[in-house]
């Protein structure tokens, strides 16, 4: 269980999570996090070595909660932790892992599988770059054969497998097999070796392969030594020394890995510990479980010259501030009349100071909200030094986080009104400036721009994939008005199928059961279509659907797997105009429209075109930027179908329109575009990543 420690010297545990999985051998709950909104990320180890139960681990089957990060929905009001397990062909409740593989988890309880595949992680970090990063311990040979399907294995002697450092995000696999989720989730079913490559949707390689047995993790965030180590990841391999870890500027890749081990110096004390925490005045504090001892070592920094504050302890509060904090560092003087601190530009209340220590009180958020990271500004006497990007403050109330953007490879060609497609690993986008297909690798973060040409180089297409093929679906200039042109990204060839009815461009379109549906859209100089129709692309034919209730171009749309969706959009000629609120659905099964115009689903809080493709993720569709008459919006819809309400997330960090918004394991991806109202053009390519 977890368990939240109250009472004097906190020796009263109340329970607030329970019936967590355990294995019968030494994989255990670990690495409790909070996330920005207020949830609680827990590490929770496999049952077996590989998938498959074996006498040597245990004699245990995984079962759904085993072997992942979970998330703990904290924030809800009515936080249900108490966990209780049902078998999945009867109902009946079962309070034994030995059931692992045949069980649920019951409805009502507010805990998921954030992210799956994981042996045995001890820890986890939220870094300032706001990404996540994890252990995890690797097969051993003899603990357990690797299972290759729901009721198949390897035979043999099992897997051997490094340990990991891996960044972690939310539904990506990992690699460690647990067939009880794989009766949902395919890709689970499969033990994956880490030293296999990503596969895009199926398996992600980990950040960086390590010895064994690492296991506590923690960013270095102090200043000292230059910043030579700020933002370096430290983990703790058990008994031996401590790794340092450089990350790219990104945050998404590893660069130079160093395993240091203090333990042939007589002059250092050795490192030796299963976790290691980052602590104020750039210490590393290494908990030495097999010699029990807390070790702690502080930076011997001779650039530290005149007051130096190294960080600011801790470094995410809430925005109405009131928390304690501790400035580490040297030189720091010894009378609060001679030193001051701006927390982003607000001044700090002071407590006590120290020649190593600065201790005050967190002021309020200058804005009175969340922030993206501060400068914590130290002045001692006539001395002003300056810790960057030290601190940010999140929401006072949980439950009110919102998502994170953060700038991706930018496109190497400008382009406007963009159609942007996803097949495997890689991002395809077609538009107005050039007739060529720029590729994205999301695992090489590179971009490439063959020469091959698109048949009907126009723009304002719809766009659908199916397998490795991509149609674009009308368009608009170059002939392209009502074309499909379908591209073969394996052959990389074109050819074209069956025009639309209709000489249509800036279309709405969806793919639901294998068949393309299109509405609406321009008709090239002459104003807006109603036109409604399915493509079969097996009989590569048309069939007339009818008309959409109100006709729009430049609308938004999308589908959850059996509607298809269409938020806002414009009529008349293509130049910007005022864009509708309307929100029109379609269900192909009762060949019926839903409208906001009758009160059947609700409105957009605010209406708009140019916003190019709706993303469905998580039960939710995301719909951003766009443009009217008068404006480029920046801001982010989301539509929940099932409850019909909206929300709003973060603002885009460059409003846009003519955009084509895409998912890749969970972030959201938007290119090019056009920076102001009407004709435009840009390279911007940022990327979401919701809560």
């Amino acid at each position: 269980q977890v368990s939240v420690l109250q009472g004097p010297a906190f020796a009263n545990p109340q329970p607030l999570i329970t019936q967590l999985p355990v294995s019968n051998h030494d994989h255990s709950v670990n690495g409790p996090l909070f996330d920005d909104n207020g949830d609680l990320l827990i590490c929770v180890g496999g049952n077996t070595n590989a998938g498959v139960i074996f006498p040597t681990l245990g004699d245990l089957p995984e079962s759904p909660l085993s072997g992942a990060v979970l998330r703990a929905f904290t924030s809800r009001p009515n936080f249900n932790g108490s966990i209780l397990y049902q078998d999945t062909a009867t109902g009946v409740f079962v309070d034994d892992q030995v059931f692992g593989e045949q069980i649920d988890v019951a409805p009502g309880v507010d805990i998921e599988v954030y992210a799956p595949g994981f042996r045995n992680s001890l820890d986890m970090v939220l870094h300032t770059n706001g990404y996540l990063y994890s252990t995890d311990n690797g097969a051993n040979t003899g603990f357990g054969v690797a299972s290759t399907g729901a009721t198949t294995d390897d035979g043999g002697n099992g897997p051997t497998g490094t340990d990991e450092i891996n960044l972690l995000e939310q539904g990506v696999y990992y690699g460690a097999a647990n067939r009880a989720r794989g009766r949902y989730d395919a890709r689970q079913n499969i033990y994956r070796d880490p030293f296999l490559a990503s596969v895009a949707s199926d398996f992600r390689a980990p950040l960086r392969r390590v010895d064994s047995s690492t296991n506590g993790i923690d960013e270095y965030r102090s200043t000292a030594f230059n910043s030579a180590m700020r933002g370096d990841l430290i983990a703790a391999k058990w008994n031996f020394g401590l790794y340092r870890v450089q990350l790219n500027s990104g945050g998404r890749r590893a660069g130079s890995t160093t395993l240091y081990d203090d333990n042939s110096n007589t002059a250092v004390p050795p490192n030796k510990g299963l976790d290691v925490i980052s602590g104020p005045g750039g210490a590393l504090i290494v908990i030495d479980y097999s010699g029990d001892k807390i070790r702690v070592q502080i930076p011997d920094d001779v650039s530290a010259v005149g007051p130096t504050p190294y960080d600011i302890f801790p470094w995410r509060v809430t925005a109405l501030g009131g928390q304690p904090f501790v400035i580490g560092g040297l030189n720091l003087g010894t009378s609060l009349n001679s030193v001051s601190v701006t927390i982003g530009g607000v001044p700090a209340t002071l407590t006590s100071v120290s020649d190593t220590r600065i201790r005050g009180i967190y002021p309020p958020s200058a804005t009175g909200g969340i922030t993206e990271l501060l400068d914590v500004v130290v002045t001692v006497g006539s001395s002003v030094k300056t810790i960057t990007e030290a601190m940010r403050y999140i929401p006072q109330a949980p439950g009110n986080m919102l998502g994170t953007w953060r700038p991706s490879s930018i496109l190497p060609l400008r382009l406007g009104e963009v159609a942007t497609a996803v097949v495997g690993s890689k991002m395809y986008v077609f538009g107005q400036g050039d007739g060529r297909t720029l590729i994205h690798d999301f695992f090489q973060g590179s971009w490439s721009v063959p020469s091959l040409q698109r048949p009907f180089p126009g723009n304002h297409h719809g766009l659908e994939v199916i397998g490795d093929l991509i149609y674009l679906v009308g368009g608009l200039d170059n002939g392209s008005a009502g074309k499909v042109q379908i591209f073969d990204t394996v052959a990389n060839t074109w050819s074209l199928g069956a025009s639309m009815p209709w000489n249509g461009g800036s279309c709405v379109t969806a793919l639901i059961n294998g068949k393309i549906y299109a509405g609406g859209g321009n008709l090239q100089g002459s104003g807006t279509a109603g036109n409604f129709a399915v493509y079969d692309p097996t009989l590569d034919t048309w069939t007339a659907l009818g008309l959409m209730p109100t006709p729009v171009n430049h609308a938004a749309s999308g589908t959850d797997g059996s509607k298809l969706y269409v938020f806002g959009g414009r009529q008349g000629i293509n130049v910007p105009q005022p864009g509708f609120d309307d929100v029109q659905v379609y269900d192909p099964v009762t060949d019926t429209w839903a409208t906001s115009d009758l009160g059947q689903v609700a409105a957009m809080p605010q209406g708009r075109g140019g916003t190019g493709r709706a993303v469905f993720r998580e039960g939710k569709f995301f719909i951003m930027g766009g443009e009217s008459d008068t404006a480029v919006f920046g801001d982010v819809q989301v539509f929940d179908p099932v409850a019909n309400t909206w929300s709003i997330d973060k603002p885009m960090a460059t409003p846009r329109h003519g955009i084509y918004p895409v998912i890749f394991e969970g972030r959201i991806f938007v290119v090019g575009g056009g920076l102001v109202q009407g004709f435009g053009f840009s390279n911007v390519s940022e990327v979401l990543s919701p809560r």
